[in-house]
């Protein structure tokens, strides 16, 4: 492909786009939602991204020929504020706008500041009628800057909640964090394409710029089409709020009266031995806790500073002790029986957590043990 084909390129990836955009922001808009919210950022999200490739319509057009090109720039500013408010109001159920989130919008009035007419920095394009060399670079730069200080806020988020489901789930992560450390992880790809590619293009290889626009395009539309099937796949992702986003808990405080000694932490683990109530793959905090006749405050506390772990690991442990007997006891069993059985949803979670109590597979483990009981010829 030459380069004189690429634009004609971008121009049909960016309609593309544009109609990918508008069918799942219009459906993300429309479709009943216990997760209103998150839905409309996403929405608000797709609609800026879909006004900013626009520009591939315009190849080689300025953004100081006019003001409303100048503004298509400017307006990207939006994007990031409205993807971080979607992850946010995704993970946290209790997650609302603020007065004091209007400070987001300041690097937009300073990018609208520069798109005025004249030339704000007074730089080396002296008569532009809006967005001139300087203040272009200056945009640009902006926006590369704002990305990825949101994508660390972002990321930061995602980590607390997944701190917060260890404390409550005992189950695989939910279906929607698994999206979007996904979604994360090839939109953090993609920009860095975009970085280079700008890069290029200030630094003059303008023929290397525009290959890596071609191929950045290319694979934002991979992406949109992915999110648009996953949310045909899994129409839960956006319909219903998984029972493991929920607001995270504050960390439990250090309590000296806790030890695993402690009266409690000796009726917890007898509980564990004589109900084994972790062979309930759907088991949580608050259910233990309600069999316990605790709060659950107090018995994540109990097994966060008496046991030493969160609820996550503590439950498996125990799905893999009784597990490794049934490996034991049950030669005939097959593992997957063994590990529905034991609690877990998955053969990938517990051959994960069995090589974390064994540094070994299920598999390794009963051969090793079937040859140790062999007798000596």
């Amino acid at each position: 492909m030459s380069l004189e084909s690429l634009p004609g390129l971008l121009a049909v990836i960016s309609i593309l786009i544009g109609f990918v955009c508008g069918i799942l922001g219009c459906f993300l808009i429309a479709t009943p939602s216990d997760r209103r919210a998150a839905n409309l950022f996403f929405a608000a999200f797709l609609i800026l991204t879909a006004i900013d490739v626009s520009g591939w319509l315009f190849v080689g057009a300025s953004p100081a020929d006019s003001w409303l090109a100048a503004f298509r720039v400017v307006l990207a500013y939006l994007q990031m504020p409205a993807f971080a408010a979607f992850v946010l109001a995704t993970c946290f159920q209790d997650f609302a706008l603020r007065r004091r989130d209007l400070l987001h919008g300041l690097p937009l009035l300073a990018a609208l500041y520069l798109s005025l007419p004249g030339n704000q920095l007074g730089g080396f394009d002296g008569g532009a009628a809006y967005l001139g060399d300087t203040e272009l670079i200056a945009v640009i730069t902006g926006l590369h800057v704002q990305y990825y200080l949101y994508i660390g806020w972002v990321i930061l988020a995602l980590l607390r909640f997944k701190r917060a489901y260890l404390q409550q789930y005992a189950g695989d992560g939910p279906v929607v964090l698994r999206w979007l450390v996904q979604l994360i992880a090839t939109s953090v790809f993609v920009h860095t394409l975009v970085v280079v590619r700008t890069v290029a293009a200030f630094g003059g290889a303008g023929g290397a710029a525009q290959v890596l626009e071609a191929v950045g395009a290319v694979i934002a539309l991979f992406i949109l089409s992915w999110i648009t099937f996953n949310a045909l796949r899994h129409p839960e992702l956006f319909r219903t709020v998984d029972p493991g986003l929920a607001v995270a808990p504050a960390p439990p405080s250090r309590d000296a009266g806790v030890g695993a000694d402690s009266g409690e932490a000796r009726r917890l683990l007898a509980w564990m031995d004589s109900e084994t109530p972790y062979l309930d793959a759907e088991l949580t905090l608050a259910a233990l806790a309600r069999q316990l006749g605790m709060v659950p405050r107090d018995l994540s506390i109990l097994i966060n500073q008496a046991m030493g772990v969160h609820f996550f690991d503590f439950i498996n442990r125990h799905r893999i002790e009784w597990a490794k007997q049934r490996l034991l006891d049950n030669p005939r069993m097959t593992i997957l029986e063994i590990l529905y059985d034991a609690g877990f949803n998955s053969k990938s979670s517990f051959n994960a957590a069995f090589r974390r109590c064994e540094q070994m597979s299920p598999t390794q483990f009963r051969k090793l043990h079937a040859d140790r009981s062999e007798p000596a010829a």
